[in-house]
Order: C-alpha cells, then sequence, then structure tokens
C-alpha cells in the first residue's frame, strides 16, 4: 500500500508548491536587483571610479542622454525650462546640463544625472517615467529620445524579461513536438514539459523570495539552461523506463532498473556540469560570478525536480504513458534501435575514414576563431529596435555618440598643490590640445575648454583668481571639472571617441593617454569611465584563463574517473569537448565579427565578438557536451561489462541512444534557437554559440569522432592506473 500512496503523496505536496509559486510571482515579482561593477581592483579606472565618487558625488554610469531633434519651423526649446520641470517631477534627477560642441549638429544632446545616493537599479528604472514626462513636455513641437548608460540597463532588462517569456514558451511547444516523436506517446512526453516548466517556476520564485542578483543575460540563460536540463534528465529517465517495460519488465522492476544506472548518471551529468561552471566565479568580476551563481541554483533545482517528480509520475499509473493509444502504436511501429544499430555498425568499421572526416570538419570551422576579436560594448546590451539604441543610432549618425560615455581622465595635483595653479593649468591645456588633435577623437571638455574663446593665458589668469577668492568665486559649472570643496587637488577630462561602437576608438585614445602620460610624469594622468572599467573587467575575466580551463578538465577528469572507472575515458572526452567549443567560436566569428549569414540570420556585424561570451560559450557547451558524453558512454559501459565485444558495446549505446541523444539535442535546439531571434545582440551571440556547438557535438563529435576514438583504442579505453 505505501508504494501507491508514495507518488500521490510526492505529487499531492508537488501541486500545492506549484501554487504557492505562483502566488508568491503574483504578489512579489521577480525583479533584477542592481549588479555593481565590483572586481578588478587598484586600475587605472577603479581609480577614477573612487574619485568620481568621493570628490565629484558622481556615480559611474548614474547618467542618461536626452537627445532632441527640433524640427525648423518649430519654437526653440528652452533647456533650463526642460531641467526644471523635470526635476520638479522627477526629483532623483539632480541636473540636466546640454553637452556643447564646436561643430555642428542637428540634434542637441543633454546629460541628465542622478542624486549619487540613489542605487543605480533606480536610476534606471526611471527611464520610463523621463521618457513620459519628456514626451508630455514636448507636446509634439520636437522628437526625443532617453538613451545612456541607465536606458541601454533599463532597455536590456525589459527585454530579457521578453525574451524569457518568449523563450520558455516556445520552448515547450517545440520539446512537446520532439517528445511525442521520442516517446511515442502524449503523456509520456509531458512528464520532461512538466518537470521543465517546475524547474523554471521554482527558480523564478527562490530568486522573487531571496531578492537574489540577476544580470538580464543570466536570466535568459538560467530559464532555457533550466528548462533544457531539466527536460533531458526526465528524457533519460522515461526513456529507459519505456525501453525496460519494452522487453518485458514489470512496472516495479523498470522502475527499479531506471533508478540505478541512469539515476547515477544524470547526479554524474549534474555534477560535471556545476564543475565545468565553477571557475566562471574566479575572475574578480560581479557580473560573471552571478551568472554562475544562477547557473548553479537553476542545475540543482533540474537535478532535484527531476530525481523526485519523474519517479513518482512514472510510479502512479505506468500504464497511462502509452495515452493515447492509437497515437503510441502508429508511432511504436518506427523502432529507432532498428535504423541505429546499421549506422553504428558502418562507422565503426571504419574508424580511421571517419576519424579523418570528423576532424576535418571541426578543424574547418575552427580556423576563424584564430582571428576573432574581443570588444566591451555597453550600447550593445540594448535591444537593437529598444528607443536608447535608436536614439544612440540618431546621435551616431549626427556626428555624435562618444559624448554618451566618455573617456574621463582625473589629473591629480602635487603634494599641497592646486589643479588651478599655472603649471597645473597649463599642463591641462597641453593635454586638452593634444587630445583634441586626436583623429579617434570628437570632441574634449576640460578645465581649459570652459570658456569658449578664452586662451590658455586667460585660463590661467581667471583661475588663479578664482583659487584666491576660494568660497566667494562663482564656479558657474566649474565645480563639474575641479573638487572645488575638496582642495581643487583633482580635475576632470571628458573625451568623446568618434565612434562608440568602434572599440578601435576607444582603445587608441586610452593608449594615446597613457603615452602622454609616461612622457609627460609632472602630474598623474589615470584614464577611467564606463568603458575603460569594462576594459579592466575583460582583462580580469581573462586573466586567470589557464587556471579555469585547468580547473574545469580536472574537476570533470576526477568526477568520471568515479562514475567511469578509467583515466582514459575521461582524458579522452575532455579533449573531445573542445571540438564543438572550437567549432562553435569560428562561426560565431564568422557570424558576428565578419559578417557572414547574417542577413540570413538577421544578427548584426560588430566587427568583434562580446567580451563575457567565449568564455561563457566554452563553460556551458563544455558542460552539455559531457551530458551526452555520459549518456552513451553509460550504455557502451553497461554493454561491455555484460561480456560483449568492444565493437557490439558500442554499437549497442550508440543504438540505444541515439534516438534519445538526437531528440534531446533537438529540444535544446528548438530552447536555444529561440535566443537567436531575441533583439538582444549579446543574448543572439550566447545562443547561436551554443547552436552551433549542439548540431556539432550530436552529429559529428558524439557519432563519428568518439565511437572511432573508442573503437581505436580498443582495451585501453578501460585502462586506470588507479585501480586496486
Amino acid at each position: 500500500m505505501r508504494k501507491l500512496t508514495r507518488p500521490r503523496l510526492v505529487l499531492g505536496v508537488w501541486l500545492a508548491s506549484l501554487l504557492a509559486c505562483v502566488l508568491l510571482l503574483a504578489f512579489r515579482p521577480i525583479t533584477l536587483p542592481d549588479i555593481p561593477l565590483s572586481g578588478a581592483p587598484g586600475t587605472p579606472a577603479h581609480q577614477v571610479e573612487d574619485i568620481l565618487e568621493r570628490d565629484f558625488a558622481q556615480q559611474l554610469g548614474s547618467t542618461a542622454g536626452l537627445v532632441i531633434e527640433v524640427p525648423p519651423d518649430s519654437p526653440g526649446i528652452d533647456p533650463q525650462l526642460l531641467e526644471k520641470e523635470l526635476r520638479a517631477a522627477l526629483p532623483a534627477i539632480r541636473s540636466l546640463r546640454e553637452r556643447r560642441s564646436g561643430r555642428s549638429h542637428s540634434v542637441r544632446l543633454f546629460q541628465i544625472a542622478f542624486d549619487p545616493e540613489i542605487p543605480l537599479s533606480d536610476a534606471q528604472r526611471l527611464t520610463p517615467e523621463i521618457r513620459e514626462h519628456v514626451s508630455r513636455i514636448s507636446q509634439g513641437r520636437f522628437k526625443a529620445w532617453v538613451t545612456g548608460s541607465t536606458a541601454f540597463q533599463h532597455d536590456a532588462k525589459a527585454q530579457s524579461h521578453r525574451d524569457s517569456r518568449r523563450s520558455e514558451g516556445l520552448s515547450l511547444l517545440v520539446s512537446l513536438a520532439v517528445l511525442i516523436l521520442i516517446f511515442g506517446a502524449l503523456s509520456a512526453a509531458l512528464i520532461p514539459l512538466l518537470v521543465g516548466a517546475t524547474t523554471i517556476l521554482y527558480f523564478n520564485a527562490v530568486m522573487a523570495l531571496f531578492e537574489l542578483p540577476m544580470s538580464p543575460v543570466s536570466r535568459v540563460l538560467s530559464s532555457l539552461l533550466g528548462m533544457a536540463l531539466a527536460i533531458d534528465y526526465a528524457i533519460f529517465l522515461v526513456g529507459r523506463f519505456r525501453e525496460e517495460q519494452r522487453h518485458g519488465a514489470g512496472p516495479a522492476d523498470a522502475i527499479a532498473a531506471t533508478l540505478s544506472h541512469p539515476r547515477r548518471a544524470i547526479v554524474t551529468a549534474a555534477l560535471v556540469m556545476a564543475a565545468s561552471l565553477l571557475p566562471l566565479a574566479i575572475p574578480d568580476v560581479s557580473i560573471s560570478r552571478v551568472t554562475v551563481m544562477n547557473l548553479l541554483l537553476v542545475i540543482g533545482l533540474s537535478l532535484a525536480t527531476t530525481l523526485i517528480l519523474v519517479p513518482a509520475m512514472l510510479g502512479l499509473n505506468p500504464a497511462l504513458l502509452d495515452w493515447p493509444r492509437p497515437l503510441a502504436r502508429a508511432i511504436g511501429r518506427l523502432d529507432p534501435e532498428r535504423y541505429w544499430a546499421p549506422f553504428a555498425r558502418h562507422v565503426v568499421r571504419r574508424p580511421v575514414r571517419y576519424l579523418l572526416l570528423s576532424l576535418l570538419v571541426i578543424g574547418g570551422l575552427a580556423l576563424p576563431a584564430s582571428r576573432m576579436r574581443l570588444w566591451e560594448p555597453v550600447q550593445a546590451i540594448a535591444p537593437t529596435d529598444s528607443e536608447s539604441f535608436i536614439g544612440y543610432q540618431r546621435l551616431h549618425s549626427d556626428g555624435w555618440s562618444g559624448e554618451l560615455m566618455p573617456v574621463i581622465l582625473a589629473i591629480k595635483a602635487k603634494p599641497s598643490g592646486s589643479m588651478l595653479d599655472p603649471e597645473a593649468v597649463r599642463y591641462v591645456a597641453a593635454l586638452t590640445r593634444t587630445l583634441g588633435a586626436h583623429p579617434r577623437v570628437a570632441e574634449v571638455n576640460s578645465l581649459t575648454t570652459w570658456r569658449p574663446g578664452f586662451q590658455t593665458e586667460d585660463y590661467v589668469r581667471t583661475l588663479g583668481l578664482i583659487e584666491r577668492l576660494g568660497p566667494l568665486a562663482p564656479a558657474n559649472g566649474l565645480e563639474a571639472l575641479v573638487n572645488l570643496q575638496g582642495g581643487s587637488d583633482v580635475t576632470l577630462i571628458a573625451v568623446a571617441p568618434r565612434d562608440l561602437m568602434n572599440l578601435d576608438d576607444t582603445r587608441a585614445i586610452l593608449e594615446s593617454v597613457d603615452a602622454y602620460a609616461r612622457e609627460n610624469p609632472d602630474f598623474e594622468v589615470l584614464a577611467g569611465g564606463v568603458v575603460a572599467r569594462v576594459r579592466d573587467f575583460t582583462h580580469e575575466l581573462y586573466r586567470p584563463l589557464p587556471l579555469m580551463i585547468a580547473l574545469a578538465i580536472a574537476g570533470v577528469l576526477a568526477i568520471l574517473m568515479r562514475y567511469m572507472g578509467s583515466l582514459v575515458l575521461p582524458l579522452k572526452a575532455a579533449v573531445v569537448n573542445f571540438a564543438p567549443i572550437l567549432g562553435a567560436l569560428g562561426f560565431l566569428t564568422l557570424v558576428f565579427q565578419e559578417g557572414h549569414f547574417h542577413q540570413l540570420l538577421g544578427t548584426p556585424v560588430n566587427g568583434a565578438v562580446t567580451n563575457i561570451v567565449p568564455i561563457l560559450v566554452f563553460c556551458l557547451t563544455f558542460g552539455l557536451g559531457m551530458d551526452y558524453e555520459i549518456l552513451i558512454m553509460s550504455r557502451i559501459q553497461e554493454a561491455y561489462r555484460r561480456g560483449k565485444s568492444l565493437e557490439d558495446a558500442i554499437v549497442e549505446g550508440m543504438s540505444r541512444s541515439g534516438s534519445l541523444i538526437t531528440g534531446a539535442v533537438l529540444i535544446l535546439l528548438g530552447v536555444f534557437a529561440t535566443g537567436v531571434t531575441s533583439s538582444s545582440p549579446q543574448t543572439q551571440e550566447i545562443c547561436l554559440a551554443l547552436c552551433a556547438a549542439l548540431v556539432l557535438d550530436a552529429t559529428v563529435v558524439r557519432f563519428l569522432l568518439v565511437p572511432c576514438s573508442m573503437r581505436l583504442m580498443g582495451k585501453w579505453n578501460w585502462w586506470n592506473p588507479f585501480a586496486p
């Protein structure tokens, strides 16, 4: 009696927990708390960030840009009235200042600065209200776009929510169709879907309940990965249960067989996935650590949900797994093993031919990865159809854009000196002229551009007078350039690159500043700003790359050695798993850096690959590839240990796992392909790379490279010098 009531008890608790999660999310919707740009300490950009907060009460990234286009036949706009009305409606806005330019423009650019006391996430959430108030103020007299750092972040978060909801829905539909073909029944197909949907609901509930941090990209990835892993694990258990039933086992024996080898396999797969992702937490970069935390949580939930729910559903009434019977009988006639066995036999009898073919395909796809360049496009996180990106494009077409997120230089005075001293003013003037003549620079805003028409000696006299007058002197905006209340020992220079999208512009400016500071060491010059700060994170992210790869491989080897009882098989799996990764990175370079297939795929041509994408693709693909390795190796090992020859064991393993792997890959492709259609460039890059890796892994790697290499190694596959 206990065996009959236990599944009902588990399912009852499950339904109650689902209701609790739905109520929680209804009354406490999930939000994306701000992730501060912590990490990479001690760099010049980090020091500039500290100076902005300490001496100028500015929070790096806590600004927005207001782009205004006034038609020729429309009355002009009063900046003071606009600032007054916006600040009255939104007290969190500290100031609105028009950016001046020595060039002619058809649009006007205003910088919105927020109260430094409010969290960055609150400033980002003000974006819709600013747009609403600007629209009301304009009354059709001018066009306006709110863009810049906070607007980019807000629009990216809003799009990640839409992408997550859309991806989850489309994934369920694609998965249902594939699962029906795999299992030959609607009822059996619903089990993995219920497990996948439950995992995502639990994940969102945990994130909302504890208000855990989550970036826009990690939100989409967590939903996709959680759905994919839960469905994969459930497919493995349900598939094994139905296979045992086909071979004459009763319900109790079928469940017992399902909970022996397969359960151990999916626990091992989850541990391998976690071990592949953990090295991402090594770099001192907050966003990568948050992503790891999100993904580890969803992996754990996927595993726990599968191990608890699937046995309960299978034990409730196994006869229901073939509903509706006509559909089950029709699809049941298509025995997948009948098709996979001849193919597997054909491959393992020609191992050298297919090994060389697979290496040739992988090598050809991986070759473009040697040309890969990385970039840090802060504005590229925003969807291409969002107001922030459209406003940026309008600004860029008018010759602006770098003014939104300029390179910020902080120049420190000599000990006991002031940046208003004549020597310091002349130093700033010389640096300003040098940067202004740089071909990559659009505009320079400094202490010696404060008053148009002034010459260097005019500034020397005027600023000297202001220093002598002290608090009695009229600042007239000078406080934004010099820390007048802090001893006037630091001044800021804002350098706008001509093209914010061109990574070479900002890099060339930073290199020029470093060269100038080395040649003119009279004053300390620190280069920072949003773009420079993100560049620090890129360096920090890839600085420990050899250690990260080594730890990922070591962790996976340790887990697989215990599972497989062999040293050779885990080593081979680790080496082979680099094949789809390199192929995917090569494909990513072809599409996003060099522009191939971009019209067909609807992807942008960036001239480079976003900084976090390659390392994230490596960790995810390494873990997902190991899932398939464990799935196919578990079946080969079972057959080999029953006394079959190596060739027969490989054939049996491939024929019995081939349809499950193909189905799992089709589901994963359906899951990640929805991200390729996203309007978020980062999500597009990650999902397209994962799709390419999955296709390579499930075709060339898993069904050619793996069996051929095993066939050639023979009995050495199971060599283990550490075995007792």
